[in-house]
């Protein structure tokens, strides 16, 4: 087996790296490589540095990168590395790959040409001087390397038209699924049943999906909201059919996909969004926006449904529709050995392989 020099900064549970998706492509590699693991993460007090970082402006790792970079610049051995940021660059014997979910890049352009979907991004605490540098430095890397991987097509897009990265060196990895669809049963849907995923409420649009179940509930009493994922309740009211979950491990989720008939979550800016992958190999039809992966992993009017904008009856009558419209399930269901095999680890290692090998 190739050798493959296999560079994270580590969590302390490995799991939730990166949402899963680094842990997902580590155990997957190992069916093609033989993996040096070289991490990088150990750092200290790492919550205390996330908050200090929304408080002053935070710097998108610039600084942490370049004490990686001067960490392992004496100890780089002649091979292939897989990386999830730009420590390592090309050199003599040296091979590098990146995985990316976002860029600092496209950051930086809609800090600059789109700043309403910037304030309502997870970078909006970022000062505009950090992500400038950043974008410097990640350029550079691009411009270098043997390859970049993305999580989604849209930056595959970005990179290649927008950024004028060569289309031969940016690839197309995906994502896998982090729950077990084995586990599927259908025997608790009634079909009125909304399922919300996501820790941050706000940005992924949990808000919009509550107003729009107010609406729903007008036509169809028996409706249920389930919102997963925020430690506190973001809904102060009292308000019927609806029900807090918290923050979920992955057999409540799984539960939950289960008891759910649809997902909804209209975020307004999502580097991939695995949980429509989830919901669809459950098979749960969705409700996302017209923005960033969604369109792509949402087959409009067949899997699911996109809307464009915050109108609150618009959204009410498209989760209405996936409801009471069983096309929406059938679709699902006819495609779900589909999406289990598109949104597998196995899949995206072999995509990784097809490139590196």
């Amino acid at each position: 087996m190739e050798k493959l020099h296999f560079v994270s900064a580590w969590r302390k549970v490995r799991e939730a790296t990166w949402s899963g998706t680094a842990w997902g492509v580590f155990c997957s590699l190992k069916k093609y490589y033989d993996i040096e693991d070289i991490n990088v993460g150990n750092e200290k007090y790492p919550l205390i540095k996330r908050v200090l970082q929304r408080i002053f402006g935070g710097d998108l790792s610039y600084s942490q990168v370049i004490q990686w970079k001067t960490k392992l610049e004496k100890s780089i051995k002649r091979g292939v590395y897989f990386q999830f940021t730009d420590i390592i660059h090309n050199q003599e014997g040296v091979r590098t790959y990146i995985f990316q979910d976002c860029s600092a890049n496209y950051v930086l352009f809609l800090a600059k040409e789109k700043p309403e979907m910037f304030r309502k991004s997870n970078f909006s605490h970022c000062k505009l001087k950090w992500i400038e540098k950043r974008a410097i430095m990640e350029l550079d890397y691009f411009k270098s390397c043997s390859g970049i991987f993305t999580l989604s097509h849209w930056l595959v897009d970005d990179l290649v038209n927008r950024l004028g990265i060569p289309a031969e060196k940016v690839h197309y990895a995906g994502s896998g699924i982090n729950v077990d669809y084995e586990t599927t049963d259908k025997s608790e849907r009634k079909g009125n049943k909304i399922l919300f995923v996501g820790i941050d409420f706000k940005r992924k649009g949990g808000y919009l999906v509550v107003e729009a179940f107010k609406i729903l509930r007008k036509r169809m009493p028996d409706a249920e909201l389930y919102v997963a994922g925020p430690r506190t309740n973001p809904i102060r009211e009292k308000l019927s059919g609806y029900h807090f979950m918290g923050r979920c491990d992955r057999h409540k989720l799984n539960v939950l996909y289960n008891k759910c008939d649809v997902f909804a979550m209209p975020s307004y800016f999502e580097a991939f969004g695995i949980v429509f992958a989830e919901a669809l190999c459950f098979g749960l039809p969705c409700l996302g926006r017209r923005c960033c992966e969604m369109p792509y992993i949402i087959k409009e009017g067949e899997t699911g449904e996109l809307i464009d904008d915050d109108n609150v009856e618009t959204a009410s009558q498209k989760l209405y529709n996936l409801l009471t419209d069983s096309r929406y399930k059938q679709n699902v269901k006819q495609r779900q050995h589909y999406f289990i095999n598109e949104y597998s680890w196995d899949k995206v290692a072999e995509r990784i392989n097809k490139v590196i090998g």
